[in-house]
């Protein structure tokens, strides 16, 4: 077997070997996974309603206040009071989708 444990009981236990490593990500890491929503913005807004269960599992949110939670979320990328235009919009996501996706798990 190649790993006989999960690897992050190997590392909590202290017998995972430390080795140096890099890490990196690169701009706009979400476009790919937004690409449906900036295609129609019956999509985006399609997204938008059905918002709380997908940063759910974006986010890997594991709390009973998961809604209140992912509107926080919604409203940090794309605040409410904010006037801009269907691309704008659509950009907020692509942050919002590449934080979640790939950057939060670099700096966690």
């Amino acid at each position: 077997t190649f790993l006989g444990e999960h690897p992050l009981k190997i590392v909590s236990d202290g017998r995972a070997h430390r080795v140096p490593y890099l890490i990196g990500h690169t701009t706009h890491e979400g476009l790919y996974s937004t690409v449906p929503l900036m295609q129609d913005s019956k999509n985006l807004d399609k997204f938008e309603s059905e918002i709380v269960p997908a940063l759910k599992t974006i986010f890997a949110i594991e709390n009973p206040n998961v809604a209140e939670i992912a509107k926080k979320i919604q409203k940090f990328y794309v605040p409410d009071e904010t006037n801009i235009n269907f691309a704008e919009r659509a950009m907020q996501y692509v942050h919002l989708f590449g934080d979640g996706f790939f950057n939060f798990d670099i700096h966690e």
